[in-house]
């Protein structure tokens, strides 16, 4: 049986970008019983081995290549329209009029970083877009904020034996490092 509320999550970003989203998912789990993604396998079994997504499908595979053409192939319309949302971490206008036309599941589209102009960290932009994309009800955006104001400020914490923690060191952009 499947749960009531599924989110499919498409990045297409490197690892730096996709890990940048942990945070966002994790917060968003205490809204969403199930997330799943797409996105390059080896960054997916990872993101599923940290509990961030409860499954996820290669973005690299020729099964979602269909998904930048005019014709989604059949079997990933039947994939995709069992869940109730498909977040886009993109600036592809092109894949989101694509997975639009599936019918069944709302389509939104996030920016995956913000402008080199802006004055804010990529974790606290992706954050703003979530709340404000209509993904979420009023309930749930309060429950996702304090999930990841507790997130955020539990990185100050002292960490418990055994707790595990991603560093990335570096990233081709000066907005998705955090000072040293």
């Amino acid at each position: 049986m499947m749960p009531e509320n599924r989110l499919l999550i498409i990045h297409q970003g490197a690892l730096g970008d996709f890990v940048v989203t942990f945070p966002i998912l994790k917060a968003l789990r205490t809204t969403i019983p199930c997330i799943d993604g797409i996105c390059r396998s080896s960054f997916g079994r990872l993101a599923v081995g940290l509990g961030v997504l409860d499954a996820s499908y290669p973005l690299e595979s020729a099964r979602f290549a269909s998904l930048y053409t005019d014709r989604i192939d059949p079997k990933m319309v039947t994939l995709m329209s069992t869940y109730h949302n498909i977040l886009l971490f993109s600036f592809s206008e092109l894949l989101e009029r694509s997975v639009k036309r599936i019918n069944g599941p709302r389509v939104l589209r996030i920016l995956p970083w913000p402008a080199m102009t802006q004055k804010n960290h990529v974790t606290d932009f992706l954050a703003l877009q979530v709340r404000t994309c209509d993904l979420l009800g009023k309930e749930a955006r309060r429950r996702f904020s304090r999930a990841l104001f507790h997130l955020k400020s539990g990185a100050t914490r002292k960490r418990r034996s055994g707790a595990r923690a991603i560093i990335s060191p570096g990233a081709g952009s000066m907005k998705k490092r955090w000072p040293l």
